[in-house]
């Protein structure tokens, strides 16, 4: 991944199944470096990502869920 400076990073990511009744994403607690590198984000459904168009990251999200026994 490259940062906005130009800088070439390795990342390593994690994933989170959350289920809650809050509609919307907060921004609370992030560092300056996570509100300058992060655009865009919301919440996101199953169906929601089985129906986008976008490119969504891991690929294979939906496999990773069903392994987890989503629905």
């Amino acid at each position: 991944m490259q940062m906005p400076d130009g800088e070439e990073v390795l990342a390593e990511e994690a994933y989170f199944l959350v289920r809650t009744g809050v509609t919307e994403p907060s921004k609370a607690g992030w560092t300056p470096l996570e509100l300058e590198v992060m655009k865009k984000y919301k919440w996101w459904s199953r169906s929601d990502i089985a129906a986008t168009k976008e490119s969504i990251y891991p690929a294979d999200i939906l496999a990773i869920l069903d392994m987890a026994k989503v629905a």
